[in-house]
């Protein structure tokens, strides 16, 4: 379906976050109880990534950056499935 909602940060595109649905599912895997055991959570699980995740991500994120200049600029989120 079409979104006609304007982002909230326009300077942030889905590539920012590429790694949210991993976190968000991990994070609230059990039960959060209070704001403490919330950012406990967020804090163990963004240093549990391991470096090849975080370097898979990145190489991707380049890979949409060249093929983004290759087509002379443009938005990102054209180049995103």
């Amino acid at each position: 379906f079409s979104n006609n909602m304007v982002p909230r940060y326009l300077n942030l595109n889905r590539c920012d976050f590429c790694l949210r649905g991993y976190l968000k599912n991990v994070v609230y895997s059990w039960q959060i109880e209070n704001p403490a055991d919330l950012k406990a959570s967020i804090t163990h699980y963004i240093n549990c990534i391991i470096t090849d995740t975080l370097r898979c991500v990145v190489e991707h994120a380049v890979l949409r950056f060249q093929l983004q200049a290759q087509q002379a600029g443009g938005n990102i989120e054209q180049l995103t499935p």
